[in-house]
């Protein structure tokens, strides 16, 4: 016998069919108002529309609500039925809607009204075609899908279920990116549709599809919960979401940004969630060679250590992970951040904007202590950086962050900033370099490798084959999931020592730092393709070949 099909999920459902009334009612007004202002020639594709793609996942969706056993189940598949042959209903109400203003504007013209034009006809024709086929996916089967996938994520707190339908996408949007691990949500309005994409291993990722008044009151929504001026909308804007009052369903915080464009305003969201528990430097991903190197370092008791990458690769973690293992150890630990997003037992963590005054004097206040253990989030300016060294050359262990994109660019941008030879030689301990490629989803295939790449990677990889990306669901369809961390650790050794100053070149200094031990990003990164965990194409992304 067959295996019994299984019961759908009427928890999921029943918020389906809420979000796709809404979705739809949206939709249909936005529609409405299209052929209200004479774009009445394409009222038979607007039929097709509504009678194809929402009526077939409507029908299907009833179908499961009748089949559903009834048990204590019974109300809810009552309520449901209910709603879905209101959907039904809806449907028809518009068809009827349709039909009798195509009437209209039929007797219109039987009673000498002026046509437009035949370039403006064609060209009315023309924009509505372009909004019923881009629009379509947002109700289409797979559109409808999305909706059920993002039904899965919590409820909203009690507080937020009556609010409006904007109110309730915009907490389960941000609920279901920082269950799938987003760093951000970019919320885009076109001319016709808003497109949703959520930001998944530094590539954005299209998640859902919305009408464009449904996006005009999730931008309002976005702005009300970041304390924003909702009736502004030619100015850029920033602000920070407030933290979740409700336990069992906590909004992640965010710092929410909006920027005016042509169509409408981009909201992006930046996920901070709530301060994540410190990793220890063993499980960072470093091999087994670069981690004996790094825990050697930490044993210093006084230089400074620069982690240096593009922002979201790691950096910070990794440095409190150093702090944190340094504190077990009974040494004072102490941080200066921009923002806290980590949980780092024993660091005792400052925060303060980056440049402010305020942490200009709080810098100052931790130097006073002279600590054991420093981290300092950012070094980007000058004066910072010198304290940083000065502070490294008189005994502390320093660690910070440098925006720049790998070790040479961090020796680099030290010169950039005028700082003295002696200084720069006398305190500097390492640089590490972060990168974070995708890690291959498990649902990747296995190739035989293509010309130039087994050259490129410089080695034979395991079972003489390459992973490359597939897509799933679980992947959201891109092949990728998660990330899996490259480094590049520069040691301050002998050959490269007496060549920091001014004047040598970064060839030089890789070429030194390689003789004091130093694996390059290539090698790191042609590791990780050998071994299976990234592809060649995301391995190239981040550096491979360059």
């Amino acid at each position: 016998m067959p295996e019994a099909a299984p019961a759908p999920d009427l928890k999921k459902l029943r918020q389906a069919a809420v979000m796709a009334a809404e979705i739809l009612g949206l939709q249909l007004e936005a529609l409405r108002q299209e052929f209200h202002d004479g774009r009445w020639a394409a009222f038979e594709s607007a039929k097709g529309f509504l009678e194809g793609p929402y009526a077939s996942w409507a029908a299907r969706a009833g179908r499961l609500v009748r089949e559903a056993p009834e048990g204590d189940a019974a109300e809810l598949c009552n309520r449901l039925r209910a709603a879905f042959l209101d959907l039904e209903r809806a449907c028809r109400a518009f068809l009827r809607l349709l039909g009798e203003e195509k009437r209209a504007r039929r007797d219109e013209v039987c009673a000498g009204a002026s046509l437009a034009p035949t370039d403006s006809h064609e060209e009315n024709l023309d924009d509505l075609l372009g909004i019923l086929r881009s629009v379509a996916p947002a109700l289409s089967d797979q559109g409808l899908r999305q909706l059920l996938e993002l039904a899965d994520a919590p409820e909203p707190g009690e507080g937020a279920r009556g609010a409006h339908p904007a109110a309730r996408l915009a907490g389960l949007l941000m609920l279901d990116a920082g269950r799938r691990g987003a760093s951000d949500i970019a919320i885009l309005p076109g001319p016709w549709v808003s497109l949703v994409q959520y930001r998944l291993g530094g590539v954005l990722v299209p998640i859902l599809e919305l009408p464009l008044p449904y996006h005009r009151a999730l931008a309002a929504r976005f702005k009300a919960m970041a304390g924003m001026d909702i009736a502004q909308k030619r100015r850029p804007q920033e602000g920070k979401t407030a933290e979740s009052a409700d336990p069992e369903a906590p909004t992640p915080r965010a710092i929410i940004r909006v920027l005016p464009t042509i169509h409408g305003e981009r909201v992006d969201v930046h996920l901070e969630g709530p301060p994540k528990p410190i990793l220890d430097p063993h499980e960072l991903g470093l091999t087994a060679k670069d981690l004996e190197r790094y825990e050697a370092l930490l044993l210093a008791r006084g230089g400074l250590i620069i982690h240096a990458g593009l922002s979201g690769t790691g950096r910070r973690t990794a440095m409190l992970a150093a702090a944190a293992s340094l504190a077990k150890k009974g040494r004072g630990a102490f941080a200066l951040l921009s923002h806290h997003h980590y949980e780092a037992p024993g660091v005792s963590v400052s925060t303060a904007p980056a440049g402010s005054k305020e942490q200009a004097e709080l810098l100052k206040a931790l130097l006073a202590r002279k600590p054991d253990v420093l981290v300092i989030g950012e070094l980007n300016d000058a004066e910072v950086m010198r304290a940083a060294l000065k502070a490294a050359a008189e005994g502390s262990l320093v660690l910070g962050t440098l925006s720049c994109d790998g070790a040479s660019a961090a020796l680099r941008r030290l010169f950039d900033m005028e700082l003295p030879a002696d200084l720069v030689r006398g305190a500097l301990l390492a640089v590490c370099g972060h990168r974070l490629p995708r890690r291959l989803c498990a649902c990747h295939r296995m190739d035989d490798a293509k010309p130039g790449e087994l050259e490129l990677l410089g080695g034979q990889p395991a079972g003489g084959k390459l992973g490359r990306p597939v897509g799933c669901p679980a992947c959201i369809n891109t092949g990728f999931r998660g990330v899996t961390p490259a480094f590049e650790l520069l040691t301050v050794g002998p050959a490269l020592k007496s060549l920091l100053k001014p004047g040598v070149t970064d060839e030089e200094w890789l070429m030194a730092a390689q003789s004091d031990g130093m694996s390059p990003f290539g090698k790191e990164l042609a590791r990780l393709v050998l071994e299976g965990l990234t592809s060649p194409a995301e391995a190239r992304r981040w550096g491979l070949g360059a």
